[in-house]
């Protein structure tokens, strides 16, 4: 009976990973370990474990996910969450306190939890399209200590980058054209307002203009380096055709630019283009030329 109980004892034990040393040692010195942005690796070895992960956000997709993944450890300890972007708030580390919120560094260090293994998301996954990030590099903090004690530690650190500010979802676009056009009468302008969707992809964006026609295709980049939390600072430039495809019309010049700036929820851009060709119906044919001479576009949420 005693060697049957035993037997099972050791069982659960392998099972549990304690016997065969599964567990990651509480930390008896202070090591430190970087690494690039990457899915969590859960380890017993502090060198290889890799307990941070960010999710898409990190290769330039939309969805940021921090991932927390740690072994058990063969003690009790102190876990701690910290990010920083030095971007935004040079002056300042923010820990993950017990509830979730975030605390500032000078109002002490909390522990966000006192056991372990975690394997958890504390914010789920957060669309950066409806929860827009300022641009950046996001550093991201894991530390273990043994329990109530600093003096040894493991702090496990890793970021992200958000090159360029997220502008993707709906807007309320306008845009005031003014072109001349050769053979007609002084400056003919159009002017129209209605909800555009900007679509992003990293750093690079498209919508659809509807002026002078709905469905004009607008392809850009943003550039620049933000100088604060809020989007401001990044250029726009965005290109496409001056005007639409139509039948019995040829073009030898089709083509618009604009450029502008990001200011929080505006983007204010201006432009410029030709169009000129061949238009032939069944009255014959005739030369045109348009030249857009002020063109001003400006979208807001």
């Amino acid at each position: 009976m005693v060697k049957t109980t035993l037997s099972f004892i050791v069982i659960f034990l392998i099972l549990s990973g304690i016997a065969l040393g599964g567990v990651m040692p509480v930390p008896t010195s202070q090591e430190i370990f970087a690494y690039d942005p990457q899915p969590i690796v859960m380890s017993t070895d502090p060198n290889t474990a890799k307990p941070i992960g960010v999710g898409s956000v990190a290769t330039g997709g939309d969805t940021f996910s921090f991932h927390i993944g740690l072994s058990q450890f063969s003690g009790p300890v102190d876990v701690y969450v910290a990010l920083s972007v030095p971007s935004i708030d040079p002056y300042n580390i923010y820990f993950l306190t017990s509830d979730y919120s975030l605390q500032p560094v000078y109002l002490g260090l909390v522990p966000w939890k006192k056991n372990t293994p975690i394997d958890e998301n504390p914010f789920g996954d957060i669309s950066i399209s409806g929860f827009p990030l300022p641009a950046g590099t996001y550093y991201l903090y894991l530390a273990v200590t043994p329990a109530d004690s600093l003096e040894s530690f493991y702090i496990w650190s890793t970021y992200f980058i958000v090159q360029c500010p997220y502008v993707g979802g709906t807007w309320q676009y306008s845009e005031t054209r003014q072109c001349i056009c050769a053979g007609e009468p002084g400056i003919s302008t159009v002017s129209k307002t209605a909800p555009v969707t900007i679509t992003q992809n990293a750093c690079n964006v498209s919508y659809e203009a509807v002026v002078p026609y709905p469905g004009l295709s607008r392809n850009g980049t943003l550039t620049g380096k933000g100088n604060t939390g809020i989007f401001t600072g990044y250029t726009i430039e965005v290109s496409g055709p001056s005007s639409m495809d139509f039948e019995g019309v040829t073009y030898s010049k089709n083509t618009y630019t604009a450029s502008g700036t990001i200011s929080g929820n505006e983007i204010t851009m201006n432009g410029s283009g030709i169009d000129e060709g061949k238009s032939c119906d069944e009255f014959g044919c005739y030369n045109f030329s348009c030249t857009i001479v002020a063109d001003t576009v400006r979208f807001i949420r």
